[in-house]
């Protein structure tokens, strides 16, 4: 049976969709290829971040740099070369004029004009952005007085803007459980284009330089790519960072200095990070950032780290570049390993440093990228890429190897499971056969060279997808994706032993896209999956419905809603949606069991500047009597979450 808050949603879409048509579209929802994954791993909090830190600095294309333009991950490098040679002839008067820019195209535009103006208004612009939420019913966490705090989530972000060279950022957040209203907090001061100074950070800041292999401290590519356009890293060296992540950033001074063709970054960090202790040293990383419980707070900020490092790169011409970089870090205490047969190669000790030199090499259609680095260790890791770039064809091939002891707690570079321990190849082409139609394609495969955490022995495995996006007439989409995904799994077979078994999944995907009109916007999708393990014997499938609408009756107020209704016998035959709103929130959600879940976003402006956002989401199944497990298990079938969020700019 369905629950009745799924029927009321329907209803309720039923409802708005005959409304006529006099709006124009206020919303930014980012292309769901960058944002959704089917990965644990994979966070789309950063990459949202990215897109809209686009979106409110747009760039001009008749000023802005190759390097610039690189940033924006839907244009390639032959239609950045088109924009610059063809602004030579005539400067752009509007965003349409780049379709005469060579291998430009109405799609590629249409997915970029959130990031571009043309002249545009430079403006001060602070921002104010307040949330909290709460999920009901309380777990049980609460219920027995395990956790310390009240069950709301709360998050405050200011964004300060003095003038076009000063800009000041504070965040503080807190999580359902937590006791302190700043249990997390970061804050920044940022200079920026002063005389050769392109830009420092005092406080809270992160760095992304190369393709992550030496240093990308802002977040990761666990997961691998998502779609051809996420292969190749874009990295943005110092930034600030002000993000909800607690043990990503690094807190301290960084600067960076341009000198013609030359640029210099210099950098240092004293930061606190949370671990588990174990004698005089810390055993491990603990990364959830959650402090609810006394043996949670144990763990808060109880290793210190200092870091010191510096990059450099030369710029040949403007599409070719070379980079050197390197950090050493010291920790207090130092890190040990309780069992080093199980842990062999993970980081000890309270030194670590790693160099390394990276290259981005543009010759007319054909781009040469890559990273080596080498840490203390010895261990050498290598990233190399091939890109093969034409007006309508675009094909990527991306060589890795990271040895077991290339152990790098600030790296982040392309890989299937982690940038150690992992050899690879990634294959991606994006194709344009006519206007209207996109082909992409991804085969990745690798193999592991020791035990990892979840398996005792050495492993492989593999992924491929293929998607079709075809445009059917002026108002309608359609999509199709195929994706299989092939592993080693562990099953115990004797007392404290396990061994490997291999697990093959297979995914299907029918969407269909349709733009009603300008206030109404409609999405239909079927997936379906089959997951078979050798030792099961027998093939698990699972099958997915999902309606939603976007209904916007004006610039003041937008509402979109979304229903799914799901099955999927167990956690492995497991499918994901991504849940997008209100603007700076994204989640993948995981769904197995059989049930339905309703997300609903409403946003309204108040008055110019002041924006206010609410999401209801809320999950029914129908094959359980109790959701999730331990302290955070919710004793009913249903499980509800409402948020509210103050948007205010000025």
């Amino acid at each position: 049976m369905c629950h009745p808050t799924a029927l009321l949603a329907t209803l309720l879409l039923c409802l708005l969709f005959p409304f006529p048509t006099q709006a124009q579209e206020s919303d930014f929802i980012p292309d769901e290829d960058m944002l959704e994954a089917d990965d644990d791993a994979f966070d789309p909090q950063e990459v949202l971040e990215r897109l809209e830190a686009l979106r409110r600095h747009p760039l001009d294309p008749n000023r802005a740099s190759f390097s610039q333009l690189q940033q924006i991950p839907y244009l390639s490098a032959s239609q950045i070369r088109g924009i610059l040679d063809r602004r030579k002839k005539d400067k752009f008067e509007r965003l349409a004029d780049l379709l005469q820019a060579e291998g430009m195209d109405p799609g590629t535009l249409a997915r970029t004009r959130p990031f571009l103006r043309i002249r545009p208004v430079r403006r001060n612009r602070s921002h104010l952005r307040s949330r909290g939420a709460i999920t009901l019913p309380l777990a049980r966490g609460f219920g027995e007085g395990h956790y310390w705090g009240d069950p709301f989530k709360i998050y405050l972000r200011l964004n300060l803007s003095v003038n076009e060279h000063l800009r000041m950022g504070i965040l503080s957040e807190k999580d359902p459980g937590e006791q302190e209203v700043l249990d997390h907090r970061s804050l920044f001061v940022q200079l920026e284009s002063i005389g050769p100074l392109q830009r420092a950070v005092a406080g809270d800041f992160a760095l992304e330089f190369g393709q992550g292999l030496v240093l990308w401290t802002g977040g990761g590519s666990a997961g691998g790519a998502r779609s051809p356009s996420d292969i190749k890293r874009r990295g943005r060296g110092i930034r600030p960072y002000i993000s909800t992540d607690e043990n990503l950033g690094l807190r301290g001074i960084a600067a960076a200095c341009v000198l013609g063709p030359v640029e210099l970054s210099l950098f240092f960090s004293r930061a606190l990070l949370d671990a588990s202790l174990e004698g005089d040293g810390a055993r491990n990383f603990y990364r959830s950032g959650l402090h609810r419980t006394q043996g949670e707070m144990e763990k808060k900020d109880v290793l210190g780290e200092t870091l010191l490092g510096g990059h450099l790169s030369g710029r040949l011409s403007q599409d070719r570049v070379v980079g050197l970089t390197w950090y050493s870090s010291r920790y207090r205490p130092g890190l040990i390993v309780p069992d080093h047969i199980r842990s062999r190669y993970a980081f000890r000790g309270d030194v670590s440093q790693v160099w390394g030199g990276h290259f981005d090499l543009v010759f007319g259609p054909l781009g040469l990228f890559g990273e080596i680095a080498s840490n203390q260790r010895g261990a050498l890791g290598l990233l190399l890429g091939l890109l093969l770039d034409s007006a309508s064809l675009r094909t990527t091939l991306v060589c890795r190897h990271y040895p077991p002891d290339f152990c790098n707690p600030h790296g982040a570079a392309l890989a299937a499971k982690e940038d150690q321990n992992e050899s690879g190849m990634l294959l991606g082409l994006a194709w344009r056969p006519a206007t209207g139609s996109r082909l992409e394609l991804l085969v990745d495969g690798y193999r592991r060279f020791w035990r990892s955490y979840q398996l005792e022995m050495p492993s492989a495995g593999g992924k491929w997808s293929l998607q079709l996006v075809q445009k059917l007439g002026s108002r309608t989409m359609f999509t199709f994706r195929h994706r299989e995904q092939h592993g080693d799994v562990a099953v115990a077979f004797s007392p404290g032993m396990g061994k490997n078994v291999r697990r093959h999944k297979r995914g299907r995907r029918f969407q269909l896209d349709w733009k009603a009109s300008r206030m109404v916007e409609v999405r239909g999708r079927l997936e379906t999956n089959r997951v078979f393990v050798e030792t099961k014997g027998y093939r698990e499938r699972g099958a997915l419905l999902l309606a939603q609408l976007k209904f916007v009756p004006g610039k003041a107020i937008s509402l979109r809603g979304m229903i799914v209704f799901f099955r999927a016998p167990t956690y492995d035959a497991r499918m994901y949606v991504c849940e997008v709103g209100p603007a700076g929130v994204a989640r993948n959600v995981a769904l197995f069991g059989r049930g339905s879940r309703v997300f609903l976003v409403l946003k309204v402006r108040v008055i110019k500047g002041l924006e206010i956002s609410a999401r209801f989401c809320s999950i029914h199944y129908d094959d359980r009597q109790s959701i999730g497990h331990g302290l955070q298990e919710i004793g009913q079938n249903v499980k509800r979450e409402a948020m509210i969020q103050l948007d205010g700019r000025w």
